[in-house]
């Protein structure tokens, strides 16, 4: 069975765009949202002038952290980052908002970039780290993205 290599959810929140992507573009955030982020450690730009963070991430008794660097970043409509574990790339997360009738639908995305010449390794470290097949990602990431959704639609509905 192939697996599976992208994933995308989204809810619906009673809000303006630009207070939406103002709280998910704060990666600080995600450590209040995700199920597995558990904190964020923000680093000043990096050479190329890009904004650089690392994830810390629990699931169960597995911990692991991520290198993520911000690759795009569309005032009120787009915010991602791409994710890399000891220099080899894994995957790319990010959130799209889109204006609707009395508020936003707010989509959260994953791509797993886990390709190439250094795909069996990734993989081997996604095993060991995070305790999750790859055949198993895109199901953890689906319920990962739908808790992280209806918590942001929490913090901003009230």
């Amino acid at each position: 069975m192939k697996r599976e290599m992208n994933a995308t959810e989204k809810i619906f929140i009673k809000a303006n765009s630009s207070a939406v992507f103002e709280l998910v573009s704060d990666v600080q955030n995600l450590k209040r949202w995700s199920p597995e982020c558990v904190g964020i450690l923000q680093m000043k730009k990096n050479a190329k002038n890009e904004k650089v963070f690392f994830g810390f991430n629990r699931r169960g008794i597995f911990l692991w952290f991520t290198r993520c660097v911000v690759i795009r970043c569309e005032s009120g409509a787009y915010f991602s980052f791409r994710v890399d574990s000891f220099g080899i790339p894994i995957s790319e997360w990010g959130f799209k908002v889109d204006s609707g009738e009395g508020g936003v639908y707010l989509s959260e995305h994953w791509k797993d970039i886990r390709v190439g010449r250094s795909a069996k390794f990734a993989v081997f470290l996604g095993l060991v780290f995070t305790g999750t097949t790859p055949s198993r990602r895109v199901e953890v990431n689906r319920a990962g993205m739908k808790a992280t959704l209806a918590a942001i639609r929490r913090a901003i509905e009230g």
